[in-house]
């Protein structure tokens, strides 16, 4: 299952998707926050994988699109959004094709 994410959301799933648009070269933070960073980087993934249609939001092609790629070892992600902002470290497993 995919979660939709859009500007303006705080979860976890957002550093998630942060954390991969960090390992695809993009400069956003990994805090857990939609914000315009975030938006932008989004929107510009899409042009360059051929998500279609080109977006701001997260959507199920995108995190097809993300986890296409070889993910990197560990992901930076946030496992509470409420002002401290506890960041952790997500271990990937390889991909197995």
């Amino acid at each position: 299952m995919f979660v939709t994410l859009k500007y303006g959301d705080r979860l976890p799933t957002v550093a998630l998707v942060q954390s991969l648009l960090v390992a695809h070269r993009f400069d956003v933070q990994v805090d857990g926050h939609f914000g315009h960073d975030t938006r932008e980087a989004v929107r510009a993934f899409h042009q360059r994988a051929h998500v279609t249609p080109v977006q701001d939001v997260v959507i199920p092609r995108t995190w097809e699109a993300l986890s296409a790629t070889s993910p990197p070892r560990a992901l930076r992600v946030v496992e509470q959004i409420d002002g401290s902002d506890a960041i952790g470290m997500l271990m990937c497993m390889p991909r197995v094709r």
